[in-house]
Formats: structure tokens, sequence, C-alpha cells
């Protein structure tokens, strides 16, 4: 019995983490289409800290990294690339 109650758990936590996942590609992709909130806030701070920290050109200060980012987003550029970056992976395979 303890291996099956071990086996239901990994099972139901398989189902939540695939749930987890799911809401947050749904999340990420509204905030990717402009749609304002946390998730939208997470990337554009990931994207500009990233940026920054690579030395990018322009990026020097945190501040322009992050309206870059924000730029980035609102204009539908960084959502083009994600579906770009998509489309070339499936072509890999």
């Amino acid at each position: 019995m303890p291996g099956t109650y071990l086996y239901l758990m990994y099972i139901v936590r398989a189902d939540l983490a695939i749930k987890v996942v799911s809401k947050n590609i749904e999340l990420g992709l509204a905030a990717l289409h402009g749609q304002k909130g946390p998730a939208y806030d997470r990337i554009v701070l990931n994207a500009g800290i990233v940026d920054h920290l690579l030395g990018c050109d322009g990026a020097e200060d945190v501040t322009i990294a992050l309206d870059r980012a924000r730029e980035a987003i609102d204009s539908g550029k960084a959502l083009k690339k994600l579906l770009n970056y998509i489309k070339v992976s499936h072509k890999l395979k």
C-alpha cells in the first residue's frame, strides 16, 4: 500500500505541475499581447535586467533597459520574436 500512495501522490503532483505550466503559458502570452499585470511586470523585469547584466548596447542604465523591454512588449516585437523562435525550432525537429 505505501507504494500505491506514493504513486498516487506522484500523479497528483504531475497533474498539478501541468496545470501550473499551462497557467503560466496563458499568463505569459497575455502579457506578451500587452495585458498589464504581474506576469507583464515579471517579463519586463527579467528582460530588462538580463539586458543590463549582459551589457547590451543601450542597456547600461537599468531604467532604460526596463523601458526598452516594455517597448518591445507593447509594440508586439517581443511576441513576434517568440512566435518566430517557435516556428524555427519546430522546423529543426
